[in-house]
């Protein structure tokens, strides 16, 4: 199977990792140091309706994703759920909230199966969210600003398009291939509802997170 894609062109950004203070803002997303090393991204602005002792993520935090599982629009329904991995710790200062391999999920929201004549297929999907390691759940958005699209291009495109066509001829499916590298964004300021104190404990992976129920007899 071919793929082409013309909706949007799927480009791998390098993005390590991010630090957050409580008190301080800057964008240097893009900038690098002189041995290459990523640079940390300053926050100086207060998030809004956060309290100001908590640590949240950043609107606009990028992270760098990776399709778990071949989607082939032979295949694939709408609705269907699809799967993504991060691959690189999302950090905030010094200690890891997000782990490399975080499964981020999606969904997919148009598939059309090639036809006849020359029908091509399509493939749309959108990232909704991922959890951090206290088990807060961190919205997503698909990020088509590397892709030559506008802001609001919130949902991946995918589709193959032939200069001929025919009626004897099937058109081509596409798929968005295992290992296939997309990126998201984080759309709003996202309150971790835990304090800066108590951030280290909270992403401690060796303890557990979750409801916790305890029984007497």
């Amino acid at each position: 199977m071919k793929m082409i894609s013309v909706a949007l062109s799927i480009t791998m950004l390098s993005f390590t990792t991010i630090y957050v203070t409580p008190a301080f803002a800057e964008n240097a997303s893009n900038a690098e140091s002189s041995n290459s090393k990523p640079v940390p991204l300053v926050v100086q602005v207060q998030a809004t309706n956060i309290p100001e002792d908590h640590v949240y993520i950043p609107a606009k935090t990028k992270l760098e994703l990776e399709n778990i599982r071949t989607i082939d629009s032979k295949t694939a329904r709408t609705g269907d759920p699809v799967k993504f991995k991060t691959l690189s710790n999302l950090i905030i200062n010094n200690v890891i909230v997000i782990p490399a391999g975080t499964v981020a999920s999606g969904v997919i929201t148009n598939a059309v199966s090639a036809g006849g004549l020359g029908r091509a297929g399509k493939l749309e999907f959108s990232i909704k969210s991922l959890n951090t390691l206290n088990n807060v759940e961190v919205p997503l958005v698909y990020d088509s600003t590397k892709s030559g699209q506008g802001d609001d291009g919130a949902v991946a495109v995918l589709a193959f398009v032939s200069i001929l066509g025919g009626l004897f001829m099937k058109g081509t499916n596409v798929q968005c291939v295992e290992g296939t590298k997309v990126q998201a964004v984080v759309p709003k300021d996202t309150d971790l509802n835990i304090t800066f104190d108590e951030l280290a404990d909270a992403m401690n992976p060796s303890k557990p997170h979750g409801v916790n129920i305890i029984l007497r007899q």
